[in-house]
């Protein structure tokens, strides 16, 4: 497990440095490999099985919407879906750990208003030009509706 932690943590940093510095070779081989560390990670946690199970999937369908989104593969839509059925599937899984922290549940459906009044807006309008606004509605509709329920369990 240590192993994991400390692959995944590198594999964070030089995806986060090769961003930054534009490394675009470097970033499609860093992003999916963190991503691959968090579901060694999950798998490797020993949490309930079915939890578990939904969080392997969840982080699946990142991994999915991780290379979907790279500059060389460069499918949005794929990218799109993959992350909104990952987060449902993460709605899922909180749902079967009985997710009961209304505090987080409130900072996170706050967060979450504070990034659509503010990062939204440009957001939407990259994707109305590029005719996507309907499916980009529908992912940020999720993000938010979704916060909401798991407070609300």
């Amino acid at each position: 497990m240590i192993v994991a932690f400390i692959a995944t943590a590198i594999a964070a940093v030089v995806n986060w440095y090769a961003n930054w510095k534009g490394l675009t070779r470097l970033e499609t081989v860093s992003k999916p490999l963190a991503t691959i560390g968090a579901i060694v990670i999950a798998a490797l946690a020993g949490g309930p099985t079915n939890a578990t199970i939904a969080g392997v999937v969840a982080l699946s369908l990142c991994l999915v919407g991780d290379i979907a989104l790279l500059d060389v593969v460069d499918r949005f839509i794929v990218g799109l879906t993959a992350f909104l059925l990952g987060h449902i599937a993460f709605i899922v899984m909180f749902a079967m750990l009985g997710f009961d922290r209304w505090r987080t549940a409130g900072l996170a459906i706050a967060g979450c208003a504070l990034l659509l009044g503010t990062v939204a807006v440009p957001i939407m309008r990259g994707a109305s030009t590029h005719g996507l606004g309907i499916p980009v509605r529908v992912y940020l509709a999720h993000r938010v509706d979704g916060g909401a329920r798991l407070g609300h369990r």
